[in-house]
């Protein structure tokens, strides 16, 4: 299989991307995608997309703190009672609650 032959698609109506060859199979080696809220300080990943809950305006504030799709990611510390969580993106530093930010899909580096 060439490199050609690899598909990745964003649902417009939910946000996920899927990964598959060009006959439909899903492969087995595509990167670990989850929840931005999953992750653990000291983890990196990049945005790859929004879960279907989140709406269009959401999206956008996500986008201009930083957070659009393609960007790198890291989980730096959490506050001192757990949330919000400190991420490093765009270059800077940001406090995000988990609650948010478990729209945001990441594929794991």
């Amino acid at each position: 299989m060439s490199l050609a032959t690899w598909v990745r698609r964003t649902d417009p109506d939910t946000g996920v991307r899927t990964g598959a060859d060009a006959d439909g199979s899903v492969r087995a080696d595509q990167p670990a995608e989850r929840s931005l809220a999953e992750m653990r300080p000291g983890q990196s990943g990049v945005i790859v997309g929004w879960s279907g809950a989140l709406d269009r305006a959401a999206v956008r504030r996500f986008e201009d703190l930083g957070f659009a799709e393609g960007a790198a990611v890291t989980v730096l510390r959490r506050a001192p009672l757990g949330d919000p969580f400190v991420y490093g993106v765009a270059g800077y530093e940001i406090a995000v609650r988990r609650e948010h930010t478990r729209h945001v899909r990441v594929e794991s580096r």
